[in-house]
C-alpha cells in the first residue's frame, strides 16, 4: 500500500511543476496552492517516535486549497485584531498565546474586510488531513525532507537550536510546496475536533462530530523532534491560550467572484451580474427608430465591465501610443491622460484587449479581456432601468450623466467626471462612443447571450458622444461602422468573464 500511495503522491507532485502557485492578499499574507491528491496520513508501524494515534491509512483531497506560506505573523495579527497578545515579541515572529478560537475570530474578521470580502476570499483553519498532507508535500517520511532527524535543524525552530522562544517566520528551509516552519515554531491549530482517526480509506475528512478538545499540530520552539514529525497529533481546549500556539490560514478557491477588480495597469472593472432585460426601445419612446424594436433577452452569466472608457494614458501604457485626436497638444497642453482615448477603429480596440491579455501579471491572474457583447452593453448601460437614459425618461437630467451637445463645447472630458449609473458605471450615456463586439444586425426575438451574427461588414458601436444630442444618448441607441474605420468619437471600455482558471498570482489594489 506504501508504494502505491508513494507513486500516486509523487504523480500529484510533478503535476504542479515548479513552485506552487501564489495569493497575495491586501495585508501582504502569502498563501501557496495546494493541489488536489491522494496521500497515506498517519504513520507507520517501524517510525521512530510513532504514537498510537497516528493511525496509518489513505486519504483523498479531493479539491486544491490555498495554505499560508508562513504561521501568521504577530504584525498581520495585530493589523486584523488590533491587539497582539504574544508572549515573544517580533512582528514577523509567528502569533502565539492565542486560543484555538482567537485563530477562528481572525480568519472570520479578516474575511470580513473590504478588500477581501470584494475579493471573494473567505479564509479559516485548515483541516487536519488538508495540514497534513501540505506538510508531507508528497513525501511519505517522518519529515517533508526525510526520516533523518539530524537535518531537522535546517528545517524548523524546535528544541535544541530554538532558546526556548518563537523565532521571524521563514528563515528556515521551506518544503518542497513552498511552504515555511511547517516544522518546529510553533503549533498550528486545525479546523478538527480531535479525536482518532477511522482505519478506512476516506475523502476530505473534517474531523469527529463532537466532542471539546481541537487539534494543534507540527510541533513548537519547546518540542523535540520526534514532536514535529509530519504525522504528530496534539489537542488543546479551544479556549486556551499557550505561548508555543499559534496557527496558518487556509482559503478554498473563490466560487464567489469579486465585485470590483483593479488591474495590474490600475483599471477598475465592476461585476455585472447575470439577468433579463428587455433590449431595444418602446414605440412611444421619442426619436425612436426601426431597428430598435423591444425584445427580451438573457445575459446568463455574470462579467466584468469596465468602470471607466479606456482613458489615453491606459491605451498608451499597453500600446506604446496615443492616437487620440483630443491630445496634450490639441487640448492646450493641458493633461489628457485621463480623457478617453479616441480615434480608435474596432481593430485597434480588439488588439489592446489581446495584448493587455498577454502581458505577464494580466496572463498569470488568468484574466482575458474582450469588447462586450452589444447586449451586455446595454444591459450595463441600464443599470436595471426600462427607461431611455438609466435614470428616467426625461432628457432633463441627462447633463449629470454625460457629456454630450453644447455643453461639451466640442471635445471629450477626463473619465468619471459626470455620475455613474446604478451600477457604478461612468459615461455610458456620452463622453465618447464606444466599440461593441457584434457585427451589426437586426433584433427582433427573445434571445439567451446573442453575440450578433457570425460575419458582416459593419461593426455595432453604442452610446452617446460630446458632439451630438441627447437623442444619440438614449440606452438603445446604435451605429453602425467598419472595423476599420476611425473617428475621433470613437472609444472602447472593455469587458471579461469571470476568470475560469485559478490566478498565479493576484496582488488585492
Amino acid at each position: 500500500m506504501r508504494a502505491i500511495v508513494l507513486s500516486i503522491v509523487l504523480l500529484v507532485g510533478t503535476a504542479i511543476g515548479q513552485q506552487p502557485k501564489e495569493i497575495t492578499n491586501s495585508i501582504g499574507m502569502k498563501l501557496v496552492s495546494i493541489p488536489a491528491g491522494t496521500f497515506t496520513m498517519g504513520s507507520p508501524m517501524e517510525e521512530v517516535g510513532r504514537r498510537v494515534n497516528e493511525t496509518h491509512h489513505e486519504v483523498t483531497i479531493s479539491k486544491s486549497y490555498y495554505l499560508g506560506a508562513y504561521e501568521v505573523t504577530q504584525g498581520e495579527y495585530e493589523k486584523v485584531m488590533g491587539a497582539n497578545p504574544s508572549r515573544y515579541k517580533g512582528p514577523k515572529n509567528p502569533v502565539e498565546n492565542v486560543s484555538w478560537n482567537d485563530a477562528v475570530s481572525f480568519c472570520k474578521k479578516l474575511s470580513e474586510t473590504e478588500e477581501e470580502r470584494r475579493a471573494g476570499r473567505e479564509y479559516r483553519l485548515p483541516t487536519e488531513a488538508e495540514w497534513e498532507y501540505a506538510c508531507r508535500a508528497g513525501s511519505t517520511t517522518a519529515y517533508s525532507f526525510g526520516d533523518i532527524a539530524e537535518s531537522f535543524a535546517e528545517y524548523a525552530w524546535f528544541q535544541k537550536n530554538a532558546e526556548r522562544r518563537t523565532h521571524p517566520v521563514g528563515e528556515k528551509k521551506p518544503n518542497r510546496w513552498g511552504l515555511y516552519d511547517m516544522h518546529g515554531n510553533v503549533w498550528e491549530y486545525c479546523q478538527d475536533l480531535y479525536a482518532d482517526y477511522p482505519p478506512d480509506a476516506s475523502t476530505d475528512p473534517q474531523g469527529h462530530n463532537g466532542g471539546t478538545p481541537r487539534v494543534n499540530r507540527g510541533g513548537g520552539g519547546f518540542s523535540d523532534a520526534a514532536f514535529c514529525r509530519a504525522a504528530l497529533r496534539n489537542s488543546n481546549d479551544p479556549m486556551v491560550n499557550a505561548s508555543d500556539n499559534g496557527f496558518r490560514v487556509a482559503l478554498s478557491p473563490s466560487v464567489k467572484q469579486p465585485e470590483a477588480i483593479t488591474n495590474s495597469i490600475g483599471m477598475k472593472l465592476v461585476l455585472i451580474h447575470a439577468g433579463s432585460f428587455t433590449m431595444g426601445s418602446p414605440r412611444k419612446e421619442q426619436f425612436v427608430l426601426n431597428n430598435e424594436r423591444p425584445h427580451d433577452v438573457t445575459i446568463s452569466k455574470s462579467y466584468y465591465l469596465g468602470v471607466y472608457e479606456v482613458t489615453q494614458h491606459e491605451y498608451e501604457k499597453v500600446m506604446g501610443k496615443n492616437p487620440s485626436y483630443f491630445s496634450k497638444q490639441r487640448l492646450g497642453n493641458s493633461d489628457s491622460s485621463k480623457h478617453p482615448v479616441e480615434t480608435i477603429t474596432w481593430n485597434d480596440a480588439v488588439s489592446f484587449c489581446k495584448k493587455l491579455s498577454e502581458t505577464e501579471e494580466e496572463r498569470r491572474a488568468g484574466r482575458e479581456y474582450r469588447l462586450p457583447t452589444e447586449a451586455e452593453w446595454e444591459y450595463a448601460c441600464r443599470a436595471g432601468s426600462g427607461a431611455s437614459f438609466c435614470f428616467g425618461d426625461s432628457e432633463d437630467g441627462l447633463w449629470d450623466y454625460a457629456w454630450f451637445g453644447e455643453g461639451a463645447a466640442g471635445t471629450t472630458h477626463p473619465v468619471g467626471g459626470k455620475k455613474p449609473n446604478r451600477w457604478g458605471l461612468y459615461d455610458m450615456h456620452g463622453n465618447i462612443a464606444e466599440w461593441c463586439q457584434d457585427w451589426f444586425a437586426d433584433h427582433t426575438t427573445a434571445e439567451n447571450n446573442p453575440k450578433g451574427p457570425d460575419v458582416g461588414r459593419f461593426r455595432v458601436i453604442r452610446g452617446g458622444v460630446y458632439e451630438l444630442g441627447a437623442d444619440y444618448c438614449r440606452s438603445w441607441d446604435r451605429v453602425m461602422c467598419k472595423p476599420t474605420d476611425s473617428d475621433c468619437v470613437y472609444g472602447f471600455r472593455i469587458a471579461m468573464s469571470p476568470p475560469v482558471k485559478q490566478p498565479e498570482v493576484e496582488h488585492n489594489k
